[in-house]
C-alpha cells in the first residue's frame, strides 16, 4: 500500500511476518535493486533468494515472458521452506504440464478453496482474466469490500475462487487488523478506497467511480483515474456510462457519448452481486452459431441470471448403460438429429433465454458423451450460475472428473439406488455398483460437489435405510451434501410401485438414518408424496421446501380433503397417475400455522440457508456499541415456539462453512453468538466453542433453550472448552405455561436444571423471557423465581416479533403494548426490590423508546442506529418524525403496525428526560 509514492504497508511481508503465511513471492523487483531487497529481507530475519529474471508484458492477455529487467524473490521464514518453494515456482514458472499450483498456493497461505478453483481453470497466465473469474463463477454473490483486489488498495493478493469467499475474508480482516494497529489513519483509507466501485481494464488502466447502476447503465457522481491518467480522456462532464465485450461508452450530461475500447471491461460494485450489464460485458467470447442455432447474446443472458434461481433440465441423450426397474425415460437409441451437438447447445441457450440460474445436464446417461465436458463448459461460458450433472457414474473415472470440474461442473447427481450388489439387481447391470463407487470416488477426489438420488421402491424399500451410513463410511464426512429421495408412481412393473403409507415409513427411516450421519435428506418437488400422507405425529416437515405455486402442474390434481389444508396454495396435490391406480390413501390435512411455516421457505434452501446462517446484532449499552455476528450452527431445534422466526427445517450449513464463520466474525473483532435451532442438538458444539474461543479475544455467547444442559457432563464439556456466557430462552413462570409457549412438554422442567448447572459453574446467565399473549402476566413472578433461585442471572425482556412470514401475526399470539407495559412495570419495580437485573428494552427485540417504562435519560446518550442495519424490517411512523429519539430507536415493527397500529407512541421530547412512567 502506498501514499505519496512511498510503500508504508506490504501486504505479503506483512502475512510472513505475522505467521498467516510460510513462504511468499515478490515479483517485479527492478534487477539492479534485487541485491538491495535481498539484504532488506534477510535483516527482518527471513530466507530469501532469486528464483527467476524475467522481463515484462502489460495489456489484454498479456503473460510473463524470460528475459531481463526484473526478477521474482522467493522468501520464507526459514531455509526448509524457502528450498521448497523455490522447488515448486520454478517447477511452475516452467509451465510443464501438471505443475503444483495446489502445493505452492498451500505454501504461500492462500485458502484452498481459492487454490482450487485457480488450478482448476483451462488457461492461468492471463491475470486479467483471473481479474474476472470470481464474478463469472458466483455471479450472484456480492462483492465483499475487504476482499476488493482491482482498486488502489487491496488486502489479499491470491486470485478468489468467489467475490465472498469466507476464508479470503478472514484473512484480509486479519491484515486490516494489523494495519490499524499500526496506521489508523491509513486504514481508515484503505476501507473506505475498498468500498468504492472501480472501473478495471488492466493494471494500468483504472477508475474509481462514485454512483451506482441504474439499469444497464453506471451513474456517474465521480471518476478519481488510477495509472494511466488519460486513457478515458476528459471525464469532468461524464454523467453515466455503459459497458459492453468490446468497450466502455461514456455519455456526458449534455446527451453526447464518447466510446473508449476496451477489452471486456470490468466494474466492480463491493457490498452487491456483480450487475448484470457488468456481468455480460466480462462475458468471455463465444463462437458464432449457425442463424438456426444461435442462442441469445451475452447482454440477452445476463440480466435473468443475476435474479434467476430457477432451474431447467436439458437431456443431452436418451440411452443409458443402465436399465433400472422403475426408468420410464431411457431409450434404446438415440436419434442423431437429437444428441448433435448443435441441438443440445440449442436447448441449452434456450433454457438460460427464459432466465435460469441452475441447469441441470441429464439423460439417458450423459457420460456417454464423449464432449460432456465441453456442454458443460459452453453452459458456464454463456453465464449459468450453476451447472450440474445427473449421471449413475459408472462411465466416470480420474480424467473425466478433473475435465468437468475444470469445464465449470458445479455438482454431480449420482443415482444410487441401494449399496452393494442389490443395487445392480436394481439398475440390471451385472458389475454396475463398483463402477457407480469407482465413478463417486473420482468425483470426490476431483472437489466436485456430490448429491445422491435415491428412487424408493419395493426393490429397496428394506435398504434404503443402510444408505446414508454405509456413504459416509466409504466416502468420509462431509463428502455428500445431500440425499435426495422419490417415489415414483408410475414404473413400467406396477408392483414395484410403493403406496404412499408404505412410501411414508420408508421416507422417515431413511430420514433417521441420514440424520445420524448428518447429511441432510431432502424429496425431489417432481415424485413426492403431500405431506398430508405422513401422520400429524410423524409428519417430517423439514424434508419439505414449499413456496407459493404460479400455477399447478396438469399431472397433480386437488381432493377434497385439500380445502380444509393451509398449504394448498404450495402443494401440488396428488399425482393423477396415483390415483389412476390406487384408491385414495388416508390423509391428514395440514391445519395449523405453525405447521405451514415450517413447511415453507421463501425462496430455495441454498438460499435461505445463506440468508438465515449467519445474522448480525448491535447493541448499545449506554452507549458503548457491542457488535456480534449470530451464527446458527445448526437449524433443528427440541421446541416448537409458534414465534420463533428461525427456519427448523432447513439442513446444516456445514462444519467447513460453520469453522469458516467462527474464523471470520473472529477476525472482524465482534462478539461471537452460537446460536440455532437449538445449538446443543449440533454434536459439535464443544468443539466450535473451543474454536470460537481460541480465536476470539471476546467471550464466547451461547444462545440456547439449556434442555439438554441437564446433561452435567456436556455442561461442564462447554465451560471446559471456553464457554462463558449463556443466553437462555425461558419463555414462562409456571412448567404448564412454558412447556405450551414452547410446544415441547416437559422441557421446562429440564430448562430450569439446565440453569441450575450453568449457575453453579459460574457462566454468566441472560435468561430471556420473549413477551406473548400466554406469557406476560408471569413476568414479575419469573423474575421474582430469578431472585430466589439463579441470583447472579439477570432477565432479557424480549417482546414477540411478528418479523418474517415464519411468525403468524395474529392477535392471540402478539399482544398490544398497553397490555404489556403494566406488567413490564410491575416487573422493574421487582427487579429493582430484589436486586435483579431487567435489560433488552432498546434491542430490535425491546419495545419503542417512548414507551420504555423507566427515566428516558439513558436514552439520549445511546448512539444513532446506522441506517439500513434493521434491513427494512422496521418502520418510522409520523409520531416518530416528531421524536428527539427517532434516530437511536428502531420504531416499530411492520407486523406490528399491521396488527395494532402506532396509536400508542407518544414522541418524546429532551425535556421529558427525568420523567418515569412506572
Amino acid at each position: 500500500m502506498r501514499r505519496d509514492g512511498g510503500v508504508l504497508f506490504d501486504v505479503e511481508l506483512d502475512g510472513l511476518l505475522a505467521g498467516d503465511k510460510p513462504a511468499s513471492l515478490k515479483e517485479g523487483v527492478a534487477t539492479v535493486a534485487v541485491g538491495a531487497e535481498l539484504a532488506r529481507f534477510r535483516s527482518l530475519g527471513l530466507h530469501a533468494e532469486v528464483v527467476t529474471e524475467h522481463g515484462r508484458r502489460e495489456g489484454e492477455g498479456a503473460l510473463v515472458a524470460e528475459g531481463e529487467g526484473f526478477a521474482t524473490i522467493a522468501l520464507a521464514r526459514d531455509a526448509a521452506t524457502l528450498r521448497e518453494a523455490l522447488a515448486l515456482q520454478r517447477a511452475h514458472a516452467s509451465g510443464a504440464r501438471g505443475t503444483p499450483v495446489r502445493e505452492m498456493g498451500a505454501l504461500m497461505g492462500y485458502p484452498s478453496c481459492c487454490t482450487r478453483a485457480f488450478a482448476e481453470q483451462p488457461e492461468r497466465g492471463d491475470n486479467l482474466e483471473n481479474e474476472r473469474m470470481p464474478f463469472r463463477r458466483a455471479p450472484r454473490s456480492p462483492l465483499d469490500p475487504r476482499v476488493h483486489r482491482v482498486g488502489l488498495h487491496r488486502l489479499v493478493s491470491h486470485h478468489l475462487c468467489a467475490p465472498d469467499c469466507v476464508a479470503s475474508i478472514a484473512l484480509a480482516s486479519r491484515v486490516l487488523l494489523r494495519l490499524r494497529a499500526r496506521d489508523a489513519r491509513l486504514a481508515d483509507e484503505v476501507e473506505a478506497s475498498l468500498g468504492r466501485p472501480v472501473l478495471f481494464v488492466d493494471y494500468a488502466r483504472r477508475a474509481v467511480l462514485e454512483g451506482a447502476f441504474e439499469g444497464d447503465a453506471f451513474r456517474v457522481d465521480g471518476i478519481a483515474l488510477l495509472g494511466d491518467a488519460a486513457w478515458l480522456g476528459d471525464v469532468a462532464r461524464v454523467a453515466r456510462l455503459t459497458l459492453d465485450p468490446g468497450g466502455v461508452t461514456l455519455l456526458s450530461s449534455d446527451g453526447r457519448s464518447r466510446r473508449v475500447a476496451a477489452p471486456r471491461p470490468l466494474l466492480t460494485t463491493p457490498g452487491a452481486p456483480i450487475a448484470p450489464a457488468a456481468l455480460a460485458a466480462i462475458s468471455p467470447p463465444v463462437a458464432r452459431a449457425t442463424s438456426a442455432t444461435r442462442g441469445p447474446s451475452a447482454s440477452e443472458v445476463a440480466s435473468p441470471l443475476a435474479v434467476s434461481s430457477r432451474t431447467e433440465r436439458v437431456a443431452t441423450n436418451l440411452s443409458c448403460n443402465q436399465n433400472c426397474t422403475y426408468c420410464t425415460s431411457r431409450a434404446a437409441r438415440d436419434e442423431r438429429a437429437f444428441v448433435a451437438p448443435p441441438a443440445v447447445r440449442a436447448r441449452i441457450d434456450a433454457a438460460i433465454a427464459r432466465g435460469i440460474g441452475e441447469l441441470v445436464l441429464t439423460g439417458g446417461e450423459p457420460t456417454l458423451r464423449r464432449d460432456l465436458a465441453s456442454l458443460v463448459a459452453y453452459a458456464k461460458g454463456r453465464g449459468v450460475a450453476r451447472v450440474v450433472l445427473e449421471t449413475n457414474a459408472t462411465s466416470v473415472d480420474a480424467s473425466l472428473a478433473v475435465a468437468l470440474r475444470a469445464g465449470g461442473l458445479d455438482r454431480a447427481r449420482v443415482n444410487v439406488a441401494a449399496w452393494g450388489s442389490a443395487l445392480d439387481a436394481i439398475t440390471r447391470d451385472p458389475g454396475g455398483f463398483e463402477a457407480t463407487r469407482r465413478g463417486l470416488h473420482a468425483l470426490a477426489d476431483a472437489g466436485l460437489e456430490l448429491e445422491i438420488t435415491v428412487a424408493l421402491v419395493r426393490a429397496n424399500l428394506d435398504l434404503v435405510a443402510a444408505l446414508p451410513g454405509a456413504l459416509r463410511r466409504e466416502l468420509g464426512e462431509g463428502a455428500i451434501k445431500t440425499i435426495t429421495a422419490s417415489v415414483p408412481v408410475s414404473v413400467p412393473a406396477p408392483e414395484e410401485a410403493l403406496d404412499y403409507a408404505e412410501a411414508a415409513r420408508c421416507l422417515v427411516a431413511l430420514d433417521a438414518a441420514a440424520r445420524a450421519v448428518e447429511v441432510p435428506l431432502r424429496l425431489s418437488p417432481d415424485a413426492a408424496p403431500p405431506p398430508c400422507v405422513f401422520s400429524s405425529r410423524a409428519r417430517p416437515t423439514h424434508l419439505y421446501a414449499m413456496t407459493r405455486l404460479p400455477r399447478r402442474r396438469e399431472e397433480f390434481t386437488l381432493v377434497d380433503a385439500c380445502a380444509a389444508c393451509v398449504v394448498a396454495d404450495r402443494c401440488q396435490g396428488l399425482s393423477r397417475a396415483y390415483l389412476a391406480r390406487r384408491p385414495l390413501p388416508p390423509l391428514a390435512p395440514i391445519t395449523e400455522d405453525r405447521v405451514r411455516r415450517r413447511l415453507s421457505v421463501i425462496s430455495t434452501i441454498e438460499e435461505q440457508i445463506a440468508r438465515e446462517f449467519v445474522t448480525r446484532n448491535r447493541m448499545d449499552l449506554l452507549g458503548q456499541v457491542v457488535e456480534e455476528e449470530v451464527i446458527r450452527i445448526n437449524f433443528q431445534c427440541n421446541q416448537a415456539c409458534r414465534f420463533c422466526f428461525v427456519s427448523t427445517h432447513l439442513p446444516s450449513a456445514g462444519d467447513a462453512a460453520m469453522r469458516a464463520a467462527i474464523e471470520s466474525a473472529a477476525a472482524r473483532g465482534v462478539r461471537i453468538t452460537l446460536s440455532g435451532g437449538e445449538p446443543t442438538l449440533n454434536p459439535r458444539l464443544v468443539e466450535y466453542v473451543r474454536l470460537a474461543r481460541d480465536k476470539s479475544a471476546l467471550p464466547v455467547l451461547l444462545q440456547t433453550n439449556a434442555v439438554r444442559l441437564d446433561d452435567p457432563a456436556l455442561a461442564e464439556a462447554l465451560v471446559e472448552a471456553g464457554l462463558r456466557e449463556a443466553f437462555v430462552s425461558m419463555h414462562g413462570d409456571r412448567p404448564e405455561t412454558g412447556d405450551a409457549v414452547t410446544g415441547a412438554p416437559g422441557t421446562f422442567a429440564r430448562t430450569m436444571i439446565g440453569v441450575d448447572r450453568l449457575h453453579a459453574l459460574g457462566v454468566s446467565i441472560d435468561l430471556n423471557f420473549v413477551l406473548c399473549e400466554a406469557n406476560m402476566a408471569e413476568l414479575p413472578d419469573f423474575v421474582r423465581r430469578v431472585a430466589a433461585r439463579w441470583p447472579r442471572a439477570q432477565v432479557c425482556v424480549s417482546f414477540v416479533a411478528p418479523s418474517t412470514d415464519v411468525v403468524p401475526r395474529e392477535r392471540d399470539l402478539v399482544p398490544r403494548y398497553a397490555d404489556v407495559l403494566p406488567f413490564i412495570a410491575r416487573a422493574l419495580d421487582e427487579a429493582e426490590r430484589l436486586g435483579v437485573r431487567l435489560v433488552g428494552f432498546e434491542s430490535m427485540c425491546g419495545i419503542p423508546l417512548c414507551l420504555v417504562p423507566a427515566s428516558l435519560e439513558r436514552h439520549f446518550g445511546r448512539s444513532a442506529i446506522p441506517e439500513g442495519f434493521d434491513q427494512g424490517e422496521f418502520v418510522k411512523t409520523a409520531a416518530c418524525l416528531a421524536c428527539e429519539l427517532a434516530t437511536r430507536c428502531f420504531g416499530l415493527r411492520r407486523g406490528y403496525l399491521e396488527l395494532h397500529g402506532d396509536a400508542e407512541l407518544r414522541p418524546v421530547r429532551r425535556e421529558q428526560a427525568g420523567r418515569s412512567d412506572r
